[in-house]
């Protein structure tokens, strides 16, 4: 059965209660193992049996350890001293762009941070806000960056609004802004992954999302910073068996990111001619439910052979997918391929991006050392091996201490 448990994640004050709070919102990454595209609704709506998605939700690190999340933090700037300005003003650190949502036509799309503007409509906030985004995902990485911020930044606001909206409530809302607002080709294992972290299966039928765990299981309810009875977890450390499967990964950003929506199109179109696409997304849905036994049974030979699969299909969606437009991202996954790597699964869209590569512990200091090369020799300063951890805790909200009367500050 689907995991059920009640997941109120926005309880306790309401807007009129929050004066001089700093609020703060933050969402994983995600590395999808098996079944990407199979949510997108052109698959789920003409196959009976949906769509299904196997992903890992992750925290990348930064080179000297430091946990790399989507964030969205605020504060309402209207009383006893805090400088106010009418609106909502955000402010997007990682793309070193802002908006101001003032009036209705504000709300319009001109290409620049509509992915939040769509979020802010969605979920009803309105008044004078002070609103800074960051993801510290590469641009374009594959690894649901979009929906991740999307989702941190739907925390922010129901913490900001008082509403207490379910984790999958979020996950609705924030699809919808992408989807239905933005037009974007997209569906919601990135969302998914964001707000309930850990490793699960989804499966999508119809409008349904159903929740399958395959790891350490954290409270229903949200996990919510400061506050201990919010705070019950089944203990998330990992078991052997997942540390030996991390211990066999190698995450790989090739430098060239890709548009997900671009490359979503080309497989719809492929899919609805019939045909070999098809087949193929066909085939990754049932290599999805063969990756959960294989997790369930901690095979991971069969994990490993399973991945191989899922990218051989996976090149048969589309011409690019497997090598980008210029042919690096498949060079980059032949030079891994060469020095020691056993698999490699394309994450996200494909046709750059990053790639998860499978290699033996031995084997792994010598594919690194390769990947690293490759992208020296080939004057690609952006590509880089991708350090990160699994994280169980989804979509958490942080209640730090309020700020001081009159104090102007920003952000730290």
């Amino acid at each position: 059965m689907p995991h059920k448990k009640t997941d109120q994640i926005g309880q306790g004050k309401g807007p009129n209660e929050m004066s001089h709070e700093h609020f703060l919102a933050t969402a994983p990454m995600r590395i999808d193992l098996a079944g990407g595209t199979t949510d997108i609704n052109f698959f789920v709506e003409k196959e009976k049996e949906g769509g299904a998605t196997l992903n890992m939700a992750i925290t990348l690190l930064s080179a000297d350890g430091r946990p790399l999340l989507s964030s969205a933090r605020g504060y309402q700037t209207t009383e006893d001293g805090i400088p106010t300005e009418a609106g909502i003003h955000i402010v997007s650190k990682d793309l070193a762009e802002e908006v101001w949502l003032k009036a209705p036509e504000s709300y319009s799309l001109n290409g620049r941070l509509d992915l939040l503007r769509t979020v802010t409509k969605r979920f009803g906030l309105s008044g004078n806000y002070e609103i800074e985004t960051n993801t510290g995902a590469p641009p374009g990485s594959g690894l649901g960056s979009s929906g991740s911020i999307a989702v941190a930044f739907g925390g922010l606001l129901n913490m900001l609004t008082g509403s207490a909206r379910s984790r999958q409530e979020t996950v609705d809302l924030c699809f919808k802004a992408e989807r239905n607002d933005l037009g974007v080709l997209c569906g919601k294992q990135d969302q998914s992954a964001a707000a309930y972290g850990g490793i699960n299966l989804f499966k999508f039928i119809g409008d349904t999302t159903e929740r399958y765990p395959l790891g350490p299981e954290i409270d229903g309810r949200m996990n919510i910073g400061n506050r201990p009875e919010w705070n019950k977890k089944v203990p998330s450390e990992c078991s052997e068996f997942r540390k030996a499967l991390l211990e066999h990964m190698v995450l790989c950003y090739t430098g060239k990111s890709h548009y997900s929506g671009n490359a979503n199109e080309l497989m719809r179109e492929n899919y609805l001619r019939g045909g070999a696409a098809g087949d193929a997304l066909r085939k990754i849905r049932e290599i999805t439910l063969l990756m959960e036994w294989a997790f369930r049974t901690e095979d991971i030979g069969k994990i490993i052979e399973l991945s191989r699969a899922e990218t051989e299909n996976r090149v048969r969606l589309g011409e690019e997918i497997g090598t980008g437009k210029d042919g690096d991202y498949g060079r980059a996954i032949q030079a891994g391929l060469s020095n020691g790597a056993s698999a490699a699964k394309i994450l996200g869209a494909g046709a750059g991006g990053s790639i998860l590569f499978y290699a033996t512990p031995e084997n792994r200091a010598a594919l690194e050392s390769a990947l690293k090369e490759h992208f020296r020799s080939s004057g690609n300063s952006h590509g880089r091996i991708l350090s990160f951890q699994v994280n169980y805790d989804g979509l958490k909200h942080h209640w730090p201490p309020p700020l001081e009367a009159g104090d102007t500050r920003r952000f730290p």
